[in-house]
């Protein structure tokens, strides 16, 4: 009975929603920057607030919502590091744009000392991170047994 499991239809609705959470994004005519951008110039331009919303003409794509959502932790701070999230979040998915791992390791190769200083290191919200992280890692491990 459905009373007696720790999640709501078990296991195999923790694989389906797991599944799902890895479908690629649909980006429309949206694209990721180039692997050839100008990581320097990203680094001294800020994310401003209104990336938070949707923008006039803009498709609602899953790529859209997810990147607008992103945006609100990025909020004045570099293109450089929302770049750095929007990446990860694409390469946690089944695909991804083609350049998109050349292009992370671009940006950690020649920009690491800024993404460092950048980036939340706050105790509380590395664990946070940390503890989804290694719950991603147990389900994926526990769905290929």
């Amino acid at each position: 009975m459905d009373d007696d499991l720790t999640y709501s239809g078990g296991l195999p609705a923790l694989q389906d929603r797991f599944e799902r959470r890895r479908a690629p994004f649909d980006f429309s005519d949206e694209v990721l920057p180039a692997e050839d951008v100008d990581l320097t110039h990203l680094t001294r331009q800020i994310v401003p607030e209104s990336a938070t919303r949707p923008q006039p003409g803009q498709a609602d794509t899953s790529w859209t919502r997810k990147r607008r959502h992103i945006a609100q932790e990025f909020v004045g701070k570099s293109e450089l590091a929302f770049l750095n999230a929007q990446l990860i979040s694409n390469l946690r998915k089944r695909s991804w744009p083609n350049h998109a791992p050349a292009l992370f390791c671009r940006l950690w190769a020649e920009h690491s000392d800024h993404l460092f200083k950048a980036l939340n290191r706050d105790p509380g919200t590395v664990f946070r991170r940390l503890a989804k992280m290694r719950e991603t890692r147990a389900a994926r491990r526990e769905a290929r047994q």
